[in-house]
């Protein structure tokens, strides 16, 4: 009786933390999908998608904001958000260093091969830019996020000691 009572015990305290690794493993994946979408549209296409954030920054007032930029934008803000949830993910095996390590690489190589894919796609190309562009957003968010999460582990283990 008492066997299945630890059982029990350990098993409930793991299961969020399996929800929560499944969740992140899930985010990736998702968006993943949404810079293979993205980057599989035609050049027609994502400039027609452009032009309506475009116009969306021009109705709230940004007048000075280019097309070129609102390209540029989106390449650093869905790789910045691939670079959060991938360093999120990782965290549950990794840490420190290595975390952040993996992570940044983890981005840069999808980045990378977003920007192969599109040599494949009518009217689109590889840019060496982009792939810096979208590396800096996986830079920036996995610093951001990966302190922290360290600095929640941390206070978390001070905690528990």
């Amino acid at each position: 009786m008492e066997i299945t009572n630890i059982r029990s015990q350990v098993y409930n305290k793991k299961q969020p933390i399996d929800k929560l690794k499944i969740a992140s493993a899930l985010l990736v994946t998702s968006l993943i999908l949404a810079a293979f979408y993205f980057s599989s549209q035609p050049a027609s296409i994502s400039k027609l998608q452009s032009g309506n954030v475009l116009n969306i920054f021009k109705a709230l007032g940004f007048e000075n904001v280019t097309m070129h930029f609102v390209r540029k934008l989106a390449h650093f803000t869905l790789f910045g958000l691939i670079g959060s949830a991938s360093v999120f993910a990782f965290s549950f095996k990794l840490s420190g260093l290595v975390m952040f390590r993996a992570s940044y690489l983890f981005g840069t190589l999808l980045a990378a091969l977003d920007e192969f894919h599109q040599m494949f796609v009518p009217g689109r190309g590889p840019q060496v830019k982009d792939v810096m562009i979208d590396s800096s957003g996986v830079l920036v968010a996995v610093l951001v996020v990966g302190l922290i999460i360290t600095i929640i582990k941390n206070k978390k283990e001070v905690k528990e000691a």
